[in-house]
């Protein structure tokens, strides 16, 4: 439930391209294609990293994933006149907000 060019230039060494989406509410809370943040707020990285590694994961997981996934729902679609994708997501019982202690 990413596009692939949600990128977050906060997180990347090197200008990140023209066509990156940089504005959305996902890539604000640190969790753009290749996510910045975890948990409560901590970052993943001790440094950035070069745009590269991102233009990396997008070429050899991100678009063989989801090709993939076209692939099934395209077939089980022709198979039986519908398909259900069932998106589920592993979520913290609660998240620390900022430096105040408040779950």
């Amino acid at each position: 439930n990413r596009e692939p060019w949600e990128l977050d230039p906060r997180m990347f060494s090197d200008p990140v391209p023209p066509h990156a989406n940089v504005r959305s509410p996902r890539v604000a809370g640190g969790l753009g294609t290749v996510p910045r943040l975890v948990g409560e707020g901590q970052d993943i990285y001790p440094r950035r990293l070069p745009l590269g590694e991102a233009l990396s994961r997008i070429e050899t997981i991100y678009k063989p994933y989801h090709d993939q996934l076209k692939r099934l729902i395209t077939r089980t679609h022709s198979r039986f006149g519908f398909a259900v994708l069932v998106d589920c997501h592993s979520m913290p019982a609660s998240v620390r907000v900022g430096d105040s202690g408040i779950r």
